[in-house]
Parts: C-alpha cells; sequence; structure tokens
C-alpha cells in the first residue's frame, strides 16, 4: 500500500503565531480535509513537536493542536520525523494510545555517516531497538 506524505507542521507553520489554538485547528483541519479529499491513497502525517508543545495539557489537546483527531478520524497513519532525536513526552503518549489503531512511521532524517562517523542521533542498533519499542510499522533513513 502506498502513503502519500506532506510537509510538517512544525517546521511549515513554524514562524506564524497563530491567534488561538481554535483558529489553529480549523485551518488545519481544512489542509487534512483536502489532502484527504484529493489523494486516494492511505495519508501519512506527523506527530512530532510543535512551536506550541509548552502550551499542551492533554493527549487529547496536543491531537487537536496539529489536527491530528481529524487525520486519525480519516485513516490516516502516524510518522514521527526526526526519529530518536527529541522523542518526547507527547510523542510517547500518541504512540502508546495509538499504534494499535493506525500505522506508525519512523522518520530518520539524517545519514548513516552522520551516525557512524559522526556519532549523533544514536547508532543503528539503538535506533532499530527504540523503533522496535515505539511498534513502528514502517521505518527509513
Amino acid at each position: 500500500m502506498g502513503y502519500g506524505q506532506w510537509g510538517e507542521w512544525h517546521v511549515m507553520w513554524s514562524h506564524y503565531r497563530w491567534p488561538s489554538p481554535q483558529v489553529k485547528h480549523q485551518v488545519l483541519e481544512r489542509i487534512v480535509n483536502l489532502y484527504a479529499d484529493t489523494f486516494k491513497v492511505q495519508s501519512c502525517i506527523s506527530y512530532c513537536f510543535d512551536d506550541d508543545s509548552s502550551q499542551v495539557t492533554s493527549v487529547e489537546d496536543f491531537l487537536s493542536r496539529q489536527a491530528l483527531d481529524v487525520a486519525l478520524a480519516k485513516g490516516f497513519a502516524l510518522a514521527r520525523h526526526g526519529f530518536i532525536d527529541g522523542l518526547g513526552r507527547w510523542d510517547t503518549a500518541v504512540m502508546r494510545k495509538y499504534w494499535r489503531l493506525a500505522p506508525m512511521l519512523a522518520e530518520g532524517d539524517w545519514s548513516y555517516s552522520d551516525m557512524k562517523n559522526h556519532g549523533t542521533h544514536g547508532t543503528l542498533d539503538e535506533n532499530l531497538r527504540v523503533m522496535l519499542d515505539w511498534h513502528s510499522t514502517y521505518a527509513h533513513f
């Protein structure tokens, strides 16, 4: 099965200051719906940190602030980009709640030489172990 994928909210909107969490959700919901209506493959959405992560109060709030609640309702897979670096509280909570309900993608966005020669982003074995611990359906570097 193929997956459609797009840019990540925390990258695309990192410098934008939303007037409220509700407005943010409404805008991102429209984008999720547009994507779901346009592409007839299972889509994948990033679920990692965002510019307002420090204000998140619950898993439901985390999901809402990125319109992940809408994406999950439409059958999107969840992708954790920059895997292993900075896996945080809300990432963990989302994974624990949804790994049985939605495909999980672990994306390492660095090269093998970064791990091997530069000693950054853990070792290959460490990445594989964490990807397994996180119930990743798909993983890549």
